[in-house]
């Protein structure tokens, strides 16, 4: 009865971290916490169910224990594979993004790239606009 009653509470744990994991798809630790949490319902449900199917294991003689434990380590794998994988994954990806990058020229060196190309221009429009005035000028006075 007690194999009953924790894998149907090790579901329950699955559904209720699962919905909550997705709900906090790409906040980091949040979704990190979620996803262990859902691991844990899952690997519960797993735990209990291959106790439920003793019965069922017993009946292929001596292989019975050993395809169980293949089984059970499948599931696992799996699980890991679907829920933990992207969950740390988008945590790294956080991790990196937020963090400042650091060039050899510091992080002038950007704005200043782009405030010397905006400053060349607005030189070249003035001496075209000097040039013009000058002939304009010129032309006055001839």
């Amino acid at each position: 009865m007690l194999k009953y009653i924790l894998m149907i509470l090790g579901g329950v744990i699955f559904i209720a971290g699962y919905y909550y994991m997705k709900q906090n798809e790409g906040h980091g630790k949040p979704m990190m916490f979620y996803s262990l949490f859902t691991y844990a319902g899952l690997s519960l449900v797993i735990l209990m169910g291959a106790r439920v199917l003793d019965p069922f294991f017993d009946s292929l003689g001596d292989w019975g224990e050993m395809v169980q434990l293949g089984v059970q380590v499948a599931c696992f794998v799996i699980g890991a594979e679907l829920l933990l994988k992207p969950a740390f994954e988008d945590q790294r990806e956080i991790g990196s993004s937020s963090k400042k990058k650091i060039t050899p020229y510091g992080s002038r060196d950007i704005n200043a790239k782009n405030n010397k190309k905006k400053s060349s221009k607005k030189k070249k429009n003035n001496n075209n606009q000097i040039k013009r005035s000058y002939s304009k000028g010129n032309k006055k006075r001839r």
